[in-house]
């Protein structure tokens, strides 16, 4: 785990930089929260597999953002050990693959995911 900063335009892969991880709950007003760093190499991967732009729509929540989209009262977002990623036209290609077990699944697995939704 590590501190995501506001405001950090630090990259941390070929296609990421930090703020794109970082909380978007109109109520968090802190300056940084805890974040699993093995989520960007899942987003990583994912961007490899889809050879188009991802774009992660959430990450670290606060309590009454997780409540108010729906999430479980202990959802893995709370702790920031959790990602949604909007995928685009490859959304039916990246849900196969993690169905099926094929080659992009089993990448995730081996870098430590082991939750998918």
């Amino acid at each position: 785990m590590i501190q995501l900063s506001r405001g950090s335009q630090k990259p941390v892969n070929p296609f990421f930089c930090v703020s794109e991880f970082f909380c978007k709950c109109p109520d968090f007003t802190d300056f940084c929260h805890p974040f699993d760093d093995t989520l960007f190499k899942a987003a990583m991967l994912i961007r490899y597999f889809t050879k188009e732009p991802v774009i992660v729509n959430s990450s670290y929540r606060t309590p009454l953002c997780n409540k108010n989209c729906g999430g479980a009262p202990n959802s893995y977002h709370l702790l920031g050990k959790a990602l949604d990623l909007n995928c685009g036209s490859a959304l039916g290609a990246v849900s196969d693959d993690i169905v099926s077990k094929g080659p992009l699944y089993r990448s995730l697995r081996q870098c430590g995911i082991n939750g998918f939704g």
